[in-house]
Parts: C-alpha cells; structure tokens; sequence
C-alpha cells in the first residue's frame, strides 16, 4: 500500500506537522463543526419528486435517493459547518454593514 501525502489546507496536513495558514485554518475548522454539529439537530429536508436518471441507463428512485442522504446526515452538517467556518474568516463588513468576501 503506497502512502498518501496530505494536500495543503487540510487537518491531515496539519496532523502531519504544517502550521501554514491555510491548514491552521482547516483544523480550526474541523473542530468548530465538530463541537457544533451536535446542537444541529433540525433534520435535512430533500424534496425530490421524480426518480433521478444519471449516466447510462442507471435509474435510482427518489426514494432511495433520500434514504442515502438521510444516513449520510450527520457527515453532511459537518461538512457544511466546515465550509460556513471558513467562508466567516474572509468575511468583512463594508459601509452599509453588508457583510462581504475579503
């Protein structure tokens, strides 16, 4: 088994021993959705009325669809706290208290 090399702007990275900005930050990350995930505890809502045709002649049922996403649940909030922490880092405010990407 060939070992893999952590990319930059990764916690594994950072785990490894990097402490530039851009793997600080996705540490930092991490363990904010981590401790938060928790206290989100309104279910992901996916409407979906027909079944979902995809390459080829592979059909899967909205339904099933559902059900996938339903177990995966947990990951998914994760994942998004993650992405919400960081997109906050480069937020500033402008002038008319809008809130903008720096």
């Amino acid at each position: 088994m060939r070992n893999k090399i952590a990319q930059h702007g990764t916690p594994a990275k950072y785990g490894e021993g990097c402490r530039c900005k851009k793997c600080t930050m996705a540490k930092s990350a991490k363990e904010w959705a981590y401790r938060n995930v928790k206290k989100w505890v309104t279910p992901i809502r996916v409407y979906l009325s027909d079944s979902q045709h995809f390459a080829g002649d592979l059909t899967i049922s909205s339904h099933m669809i559902v059900k996938a996403i339903e177990r995966r649940e947990y990951t998914i909030k994760k994942e998004v706290l993650e992405e919400l922490w960081k997109m906050q880092q480069h937020l500033t405010q402008n002038e008319r208290g809008e809130y903008e990407i720096k």
